[in-house]
């Protein structure tokens, strides 16, 4: 089993991509790419899903055939509970950082500036701290899929808490910085 991006689906130099090869299985979204596994068999297996969208998903979890569920979290989840991504423009938190005069936006979470200069990152950790939002539909989706015994682990990038507040167990939960 190979793990693939959806921009390697079309990659001729792939070892055993030919045009009778199927892919087979979803492991779940990001808000920017979906991965497949890929299985070795020449023949095209059953499809697990009848179509690819939130109703196939629900489908699949809903027949019993879904089990050992990963998520991978990025800043998208968080946006509907008010907390900013980091890059989206005149939106994002990168674009709210000017009022620090930062060199980089990035500096805010560099440990030279915060070792000259450490009010900037005070200020933005009071505005992030837990309890200052609350989860998303998505979070408590993640934790509803714990509670059935289906979630394996969740993937994040995120620093709001958002998946504990939620419900989520550290044991479930995998911090992946960027």
């Amino acid at each position: 089993m190979h793990l693939l991006r959806g921009s390697d689906l079309d990659d001729p130099t792939l070892p055993g991509q030919t045009r009778e090869f199927r892919y087979a299985g979803l492991l779940l979204f990001t808000s920017t790419q979906v991965f497949l596994l890929r299985t070795e068999e020449k023949k095209a297996p059953t499809p697990l899903m009848s179509h690819f969208d939130l109703a196939g998903v629900a489908d699949l979890i809903k027949s019993g055939k879904a089990m050992n569920i990963v998520c991978m979290c990025g800043a998208g989840i968080s946006v509907s509970a008010g907390i900013p991504d980091f890059r989206t423009p005149g939106t994002g938190l990168y674009s709210q950082l000017a009022k620090y005069q930062l060199e980089r936006p990035e500096d805010i979470f560099s440990i030279g500036y915060f070792m000259r200069k450490p009010e900037p990152f005070f200020t933005l950790a009071r505005e992030l701290f837990p309890g200052n939002y609350t989860p998303t539909p998505t979070h408590y989706f993640m934790q509803l899929l714990y509670k059935k015994g289906l979630l394996l682990r969740c993937f994040t990038q995120n620093i709001d808490s958002l998946e504990h507040q939620a419900g989520l167990p550290k044991s479930i939960k995998l911090d992946c910085p960027r």
